[in-house]
């Protein structure tokens, strides 16, 4: 169950609305261009980059760019009405 991971208590608990869960293996790839490669300091650093460039962009006043990603999500997974996402789930409290 989900309940219990911490974007879900985040949510329910403490109101936060935008906690993310940020995976990562440490020993590589299974599939991809990086395949069969344990992953490299540089891997995680370059990733670490990418993901701080995109909450610049999510935390920007002009959420242009933001909302031209949510309308090619939205068209890639149309919402089939079975979403696990906490953020649609009805709130408890």
């Amino acid at each position: 169950s989900k309940e219990s991971t911490a974007r879900v208590v985040a949510y329910r608990e403490l109101s936060i609305v935008n906690a993310f869960t940020l995976e990562a293996s440490f020993c590589g790839a299974d599939f991809g261009p990086l395949a069969e490669q344990h992953f490299t300091t540089r891997h995680l650093e370059e990733m670490g980059y990418m993901l701080c460039d995109a909450i610049l962009d999510y935390c920007d006043p002009d959420q242009t760019k933001v909302m031209q990603v949510v309308r090619e999500l939205q068209q890639l997974y149309p919402d089939d009405g079975n979403s696990d996402d906490v953020s649609d789930s009805e709130d408890d409290g």
